[in-house]
């Protein structure tokens, strides 16, 4: 069980890492728009899970969200693979994703 609790520097050097890679950003972009799109457990797993992408200073390991919410881990687990099925196809598709070293990556 993982909890980060992120300073304000920290935070400042986030954005400025996300600022420096526009695959990362428009990544998180879309992850905090599905997210909030869906709403409920979703949006509560997430902004536990990775905080930081919402703008609030802590993020922690699944198992840490499942205990904080009184769920079965896999129901956390489904959540977030849920999003990351509808979130990584999108991304995918993006410009940033394209000019990005991570599409310079895939076999």
């Amino acid at each position: 069980m993982t909890i980060v609790h992120h300073t304000p520097e920290d935070m400042k050097a986030w954005r400025k890492s996300w600022a420096q890679d526009p695959a990362i950003a428009k990544l998180y972009e879309l992850t905090v728009r599905r997210a909030t799109e869906q709403g409920g457990l979703t949006l509560k797993v997430w902004k536990l899970h990775m905080g930081q992408i919402f703008g609030e200073p802590v993020m922690m390991s699944s198992d840490e969200v499942a205990r904080r919410l009184k769920l079965p881990l896999s129901d956390v687990m489904r959540v977030i693979e849920d999003t990351n099925a509808h979130v990584v196809p999108a991304w995918k598709a993006t410009p940033e994703y394209r000019a990005s070293h991570y599409a310079r990556s895939q076999p």
